[in-house]
């Protein structure tokens, strides 16, 4: 008799944890394992994870971003502008900024970094994000 294979998968981000897979009893055996020893709360079918809402439909998984987008636009103070099809556009040329160095320029790369997160689910802003990004 061949054996039974199956797949769990756990994804662990500080305290964040995701257990998925192909067997539900497995899946189970796992989740009561983990509460025995760490104590932890299950919250059902997963809706956010890491700044990623999922939205089941019949047909598909959706990832949506919208609410961070939405943090990252008032964060940057810009949710007053008007929307626009490209955020750059393709033959933009910059120049080089001779001013007086930032103090921090740690600042600058931690906004990049928030940028490149969002394009999980917006690629086409990533002609934008790398043309921003420090060499």
């Amino acid at each position: 008799m061949k054996p039974t294979t199956f797949i769990v998968i756990v994804v662990l981000c500080v305290y964040d944890l995701l257990v998925t897979g192909d067997d539900a009893s497995e899946i189970h055996s796992l989740k009561q394992f983990l509460d025995d020893t760490y104590k932890i709360k299950d919250l059902g079918a997963l809706q956010y994870f890491l700044g990623l809402k999922f939205i089941y439909t019949p047909a598909s998984l959706l990832i949506s971003q919208r609410k961070y987008t939405v943090e990252l636009c008032n964060d940057f103070n810009v949710s007053f502008l008007p929307q626009v099809a490209s955020p750059l556009p393709c033959d933009i040329k910059l120049a080089l900024d001779t001013s007086e160095p930032r103090s921090d320029p740690s600042q600058y790369c931690g906004h990049i970094r928030r940028l490149k997160f969002l394009l999980h689910t917006r690629q086409d802003n990533t002609f934008a994000v790398k043309k921003l990004e420090p060499i």
